[in-house]
């Protein structure tokens, strides 16, 4: 049992000057000239995540992305080929360097699942909600399938200070924690949550966006046991548990 510490684009156009005429032709050149971008590259899986986070769009795709393996240009980004899944740090590697599962054995493919205790309050942890409804993220004092998790180091997953992994729920195999940003004119929203990554949110996500890192806290518990944080890969924002409430929520450290 790990003890967790708490602590599409858019391109606005000004018709408002036009006449109708100009209004109208505009709308009919808009209809005509737009197209839906269809993603041909593999989907995802638990064990390969396809999208390298590279964009293609005026360049091909930068030669360093072929770490070990192959990448290819679809729909405007950079995915791994089929022989190659992506590492965490942007790059494809070729399937022979495989993506770990933590704690599991050389001689056995039983997944080692995981428990995150909040350190204040002993008896919460961290669950997920039921992603037919809705992909939040809670505290409860059950422990069961929803509040227990694998970790998957990709390959480079040691790449940098913090060892990163994708966070897999048992209860939903191909949902993963990621912290969300939700962006507007007023306001930047980052929201703890669990997406598919094979289809939705997370089948479209660069593999950085999905990481979690495991962050040595400032100070150990009482009994000097030592206490990590989990942050995303990509964010500056911390998983927090606010009192003894259900909620769940993403702040930076302080």
């Amino acid at each position: 049992k790990i003890r967790l510490k708490c602590r599409p684009s858019v391109l606005n156009f000004d018709f408002m000057h036009r006449a109708p005429q100009q209004l109208m032709a505009t709308k009919a050149v808009s209809v005509l000239a737009a197209f839906v971008w269809h993603v041909h590259a593999a989907p995802n899986s638990r064990m390969c995540i396809k999208n390298s986070g590279g964009s293609c769009l005026v360049s091909d795709c930068y030669k360093w992305r072929e770490a070990t393996g192959g990448v290819a240009c679809d729909a405007g980004r950079c995915f791994c080929d089929d022989t190659s899944c992506s590492g965490v740090d942007g790059g494809c590697y070729t399937k022979d360097l495989e993506y770990t599962v933590v704690g599991a054995s050389n001689t056995s493919n039983e997944t080692t699942w995981y428990t995150f205790t909040n350190a204040r309050w002993p008896d919460v942890v961290l669950r997920t909600a039921s992603l037919s409804t809705n992909s939040q993220l809670y505290a409860t004092k059950s422990i069961d399938d929803e509040s227990r998790f694998s970790l998957v180091m990709p390959p480079s997953g040691q790449y940098g200070d913090e060892p990163s992994f994708l966070m897999y729920s048992k209860k939903w195999p191909d949902g993963v924690v990621l912290i969300q940003k939700q962006q507007s004119d007023k306001s930047t929203v980052y929201s703890p949550s669990c997406a598919y990554i094979v289809s939705g949110l997370g089948a479209s996500l660069p593999l950085p966006m999905m990481m979690m890192s495991l962050v040595v806290a400032p100070e150990p518990a009482a009994d000097r046991t030592p206490l990590v944080m989990l942050k995303s890969y990509t964010y500056q924002q911390y998983i927090y548990v606010a009192q003894t409430s259900t909620a769940i929520s993403a702040l930076p450290a302080y």
